[in-house]
């Protein structure tokens, strides 16, 4: 069984799921902006801007619920519409009688790819958020070092944070990528597989051989790790160029 082909369900999910993340990331933002110390600690070392940003990412969780449970329940509808042992022989039919009118794959593949999208948006956002905890207690104890005098040179230990910091995205970071491979192994898209890699290697090169660098912005020093702003950039603008791909290369995903 076949859907419009002006039908968007896959496409359109991903749109309000990444659209929800950018607004999040913004709200991050503006609270670090306003809240930022002067104590040259990283800003997860802050209790407040971090209570604010949980509070954020359990909003921005709720809303990707919703996003994808509306999503299934609409292809469910649409699906339900057909009897289960007649799903087939309509799949032929329609084949045969609307050509370019129908999907560029089947409902079932488009939900099977939607609910892998929703694993990832909402399954490993989680273990991102239990990983950022984890990671956060890590960096509490080494800076501790630097505060209470043990260590005196805070250089060093920024140079740690820096080059352990991949490791709070890079669980999310597979996920993206396995999302996108799984979808371009389904449409047999070549580009999104070179992508991929592409994507892949550049994330591997800034948690190898970048250092954080620091900027001025708004009057604040800020240090830019490049890892966290690769991620970013690829969880949002990153995934809004994928759906923009699939909207425009696939009929009704």
């Amino acid at each position: 069984m076949y859907m419009s082909k002006n039908v968007h369900v896959l496409s359109r999910t991903l749109f309000a799921a990444t659209g929800i993340h950018i607004l999040g990331t913004l709200a991050r933002s503006i609270v670090r902006m306003c809240i930022r110390d002067d104590s040259g600690l990283p800003d997860m070392a802050n209790n407040t801007i971090w209570n604010l940003q949980l509070i954020i990412e359990t909003v921005m969780l709720l809303l990707t619920i919703v996003v994808f449970w509306y999503a299934r329940r609409r292809m469910h509808y649409y699906m339900d519409l057909v009897d289960d042992a007649d799903k087939k022989e309509m799949g032929r039919l329609q084949e045969d009688q609307l050509g370019e009118n129908l999907s560029a794959l089947p409902a079932r593949t488009i939900l099977n790819l939607t609910e892998v999208w929703a694993v990832i948006f909402i399954g490993m956002r989680m273990v991102q958020e239990v990983a950022s905890i984890l990671y956060r207690r890590f960096a509490g104890d080494l800076f501790a070092l630097f505060t209470k005098g043990i260590v005196n040179k805070k250089r060093r230990l920024v140079s740690i944070y820096n080059t352990t910091h991949g490791f709070k995205y890079i669980a999310m970071m597979c996920a993206i990528l396995l999302g996108v491979m799984v979808t371009a192994i389904i449409l047999h898209d070549k580009w999104m597989k070179i992508a991929s890699v592409i994507v892949t290697i550049i994330f591997l090169g800034s948690f190898a051989f970048l250092d954080m660098q620091k900027m001025q912005m708004f009057g604040q020093s800020i240090g830019i790790v490049w890892t966290s702003v690769i991620f970013h950039v690829i969880e949002t603008v990153g995934l809004v160029v994928v759906a923009i791909y699939l909207r425009w290369k696939y009929r009704g995903v």
